[in-house]
């Protein structure tokens, strides 16, 4: 579900080669290989050791909040692909072995462009004793926007980048914000999975420098600036070089990155981000930019071939260039029964976090990630139900329907009609957009 990726170092020092073969994809795993590698070789970036939830606000004219948990949830899958469940102190006993924790309320408009409003960091998530969970507050200013999208992000290789790929949780719903209100219990569960012993890729036979000057050109008071590589479809990022610049006396602030790669590997995207909100991580919600090759000139992409490549210089901010962490896909389609509706009382249709068994309650379907209900009117005109769910990008989930026939509120009871998405264990693998077609029929098949 992770993009794997190479190390970002600090400085000019040799950040990870960018690996690529006949039989591997980019980013150095095997072709057709979507398990999450893990890297933990990179010690050289600082992260902030501190155990406080470092936070962006209040900003001016802020009017509402949000507030709720965020849990991290272990796991693996097995030879079936279905999710198992993991405790973190069987796996993990010497303490939680990733990065931080990125938390953020956005709101989007019509075009896909993200506003963050507000965003934490989670240094030392609580992952034991089970089920752990860290609280979260984000301030909302109303008068901007009055719903926003809550989700959070695991920096799984603990490079300090929120690339695109992370294991990622979002709440399911737009969550309104009234003027001086707060709205809590706005709880998030990230899947994390367990980290692969595997590495991606050997070495390669030639080596390539891209180098230059990363400005950011006005505005500057702290933080760290990188310059990343990105593919040409915005996913990363796969590798890039961290730097502290100098501050100027205009409020602008340079410093010059060297990134070492493997030669002739393609076409890439070069972006440079500025730590804009001092979290001590790379996010959506800093400053970012681009390699121009001039003040007012996009240069990318650019084609990795068997030169070096200097003065790639990197401008902060330029142009429209946030990589973009799709928190939320949706699953849609139709719902239809062989038995007549009006045997029914409530029908649902559930996004879960793993595969359901025996009797299940209505308040377990509704911790999964997203439920969508219909009570005995709403059945009593319908021949087939049109539904959609939203679910997190890059995760596994089990889309499944039931029908509660007594009306009790628990469901998948003996002789009670169920359905799912491929009629064996409902499991859907989510990318970075939404999938339809999901037709799904209810009938009794105990």
């Amino acid at each position: 579900m992770s993009v794997s990726r190479l190390p970002v170092v600090t400085g000019s020092l040799l950040a990870g080669l960018l690996l690529i073969g006949c039989t591997e994809n980019k980013d150095g795993s095997a072709a057709g290989d979507t398990s999450a590698g893990h890297d933990q070789s990179d010690s050289s970036v600082p992260l902030d050791t501190s155990d406080s939830t470092d936070s962006a606000g209040p900003q001016p004219g802020v009017h509402g909040s949000v507030e709720g948990t965020v849990y991290l949830q272990l796991y693996t899958t097995d030879t079936d692909g279905n999710v198992e469940l993991l405790d973190w102190d069987t796996e993990y006993p010497d303490g939680y072995p990733f990065g931080s924790v990125f938390v953020a309320a956005y709101s989007q408009d019509d075009t896909g462009k993200q506003t963050y409003y507000d965003q934490n960091v989670i240094q030392h998530p609580t992952v034991d004793p089970a089920p752990g969970g860290d609280p979260f507050g984000l301030n909302v200013n109303v008068d901007d926007v009055d719903s926003v999208n809550i989700y959070a992000s695991v920096d799984y290789y603990a490079d300090g980048v929120i690339g695109t790929g992370e294991p990622t949780g979002a709440y399911p719903n737009q969550v309104t914000v009234t003027d001086n209100g707060t709205v809590t219990s706005i709880d998030i569960t990230v899947m994390v999975p367990l980290a692969s012993s595997g590495g991606g890729g050997g070495g390669c036979d030639n080596v390539v420098d891209i180098s230059g000057t990363a400005t950011v050109s006005a505005g500057y008071g702290e933080g760290d600036v990188a310059a990343l590589l990105y593919d040409t479809n915005g996913a990363g990022p796969y590798t890039g070089a961290r730097i502290t610049p100098t501050a100027n006396a205009d409020s602008s602030a340079s410093g010059d990155y060297d990134i070492a790669v493997c030669a002739d590997a393609g076409d890439y995207e070069l972006l440079g981000v500025w730590d804009s909100n001092a979290n001590g991580l790379f996010d959506p919600a800093d400053q970012w930019g681009s390699y121009v090759t001039d003040s007012s000139t996009d240069g990318n992409p650019i084609s990795i071939a068997e030169a070096n490549l200097p003065n790639h210089d990197v401008l902060v901010p330029f142009g429209d260039f946030v990589p973009t962490v799709v928190p939320f896909v949706s699953l849609s389609g139709t719902l239809s029964a062989v038995a007549d509706w009006s045997t029914y009382s409530n029908v649902y249709v559930a996004a879960l976090k793993y595969r359901p068994t025996g009797d299940t309650t209505v308040a377990t379907l509704q911790t999964g990630y997203d439920i969508q209900t219909w009570s005995t009117a709403d059945l009593a005109a319908s021949s087939s139900l049109p539904f959609h769910v939203e679910v997190p990008a890059n995760t596994i989930v089990y889309l499944w329907a039931y029908a509660d026939v007594d009306g009790n509120r628990t469901v998948n009871e003996v002789g009670e009609p169920v359905a799912n998405s491929d009629s064996s264990t409902g499991r859907v693998v989510t990318g970075s957009t939404s999938v339809s077609g999901f037709d799904m029929v209810l009938d009794v098949h105990q």
